[in-house]
């Protein structure tokens, strides 16, 4: 690659996202992502979880009856942005879910800081899930929306200065700014908490499954 992510007494291993343009001999990376996590998926939904014990009131009420489907299974009051998800087989199959969300730009040198503090207009660390500061969510917004017109400026550069297009396709994509907001967080954790609570309803299908063994 032309461009190396640099993180000085860090490394980021290979980029998460990579936008480049390959040409003969010769390949333009435009640009650069790389996303850091503290913990794999796996891991957040095992880690607090834990399966009834034999000894429990569950066990004795759920053993030799039939596997509950979902839509008996769920109660319409567990949602998992805000408690545990208890379901009417009285358990804490999901703990609550707390998600703050971590981006870092480039700098104009080709550097990343992971030491930028959340007033940066590099760096942005706001919580979606259970609370969600407006003004937090103001600068997680400003910031994607910063990373997407580096994105735009970049191509539209390269596009403009490497490639033959017609003059109403340049406008066009001069033209272009990404949506504002570029996320719509309400919908984000609306997918999150219906995987989280198919994820709970496996838990509990397979545990009940094997109180039959």
């Amino acid at each position: 690659m032309s461009i190396r992510i640099r993180v000085p007494n860090a490394k980021l291993g290979v980029p998460d996202l990579l936008l480049e343009v390959d040409r003969p001999g010769d390949n333009v990376a435009l640009w650069i992502l790389e996303v850091g996590f503290l913990q794999t998926d796996k891991d957040l939904m095992k880690r607090p979880y834990r399966r009834p014990k034999d000894t429990l009131e569950l066990v004795i009420t759920m053993k030799g009856r039939d596997v509950l489907t979902k839509r008996e299974w769920k109660v319409m009051l567990d949602n998992p942005a805000f408690g545990s998800v208890m379901s009417s087989a009285p358990h804490p199959w999901v703990m609550p879910l707390t998600i703050k969300v971590k981006a870092w730009l480039c700098h104009s040198d080709g550097e990343f800081s992971l030491n930028e503090m959340n007033s940066s207009s590099y760096y942005v660390c706001a919580e979606i899930c259970p609370t969600r500061d407006s003004t937090e969510i103001a600068h997680l917004n400003s910031v994607f929306r910063q990373a997407m017109k580096f994105i735009h400026d970049k191509t539209t550069s390269y596009v403009q200065e490497h490639c033959e297009l017609d003059e109403e396709n340049i406008i066009a994509m001069c033209k272009w700014i990404p949506p504002d907001p570029l996320f719509d967080w309400d919908k984000v954790m609306n997918h999150v908490c219906k995987g989280v609570m198919h994820d709970g309803f496996d838990r509990y299908s397979d545990w009940h499954e094997d109180l039959n063994y």
